[in-house]
């Protein structure tokens, strides 16, 4: 029984140095890792606030391309018109001013 209880506190002693030889090599990751979820906590409200500031030109130069194509179709769906009036189109040309219309 002594024997037993020897080689169980032998085998305890063991484990209880790896746990620690395991938690000193872990302290420098855990460091690491507290470090970089600080400044991850420190700089996402940051970030998340400047999405407004990356988006809105974005969104500017979209609807500014918009504009200026809807003008340029406006203006040729125009003179199509006044050609189409007047009757200067071919029959193809009809046809296909006809089908623009429906839209």
């Amino acid at each position: 029984m002594k024997r037993m209880d020897a080689f169980n506190l032998e085998k305890v002693s063991q484990i209880q140095k790896t746990n620690e030889k395991s938690r000193e090599e872990l302290k420098p990751i855990r460091e690491d890792f507290e470090g970089k979820n600080k400044q991850l906590l420190d700089e996402m409200p940051e970030f998340y606030n400047s999405r407004i500031d990356y988006f809105q030109p974005s969104f500017e130069a979209l609807i500014q391309t918009q504009v200026a194509y809807f003008t340029e179709m406006h203006k040729i769906f125009t003179e199509l018109m006044d050609q189409n009036e007047q009757g200067e189109l071919t029959d193809e040309h009809r046809k296909q001013v006809n089908e623009m219309k429906r839209f």
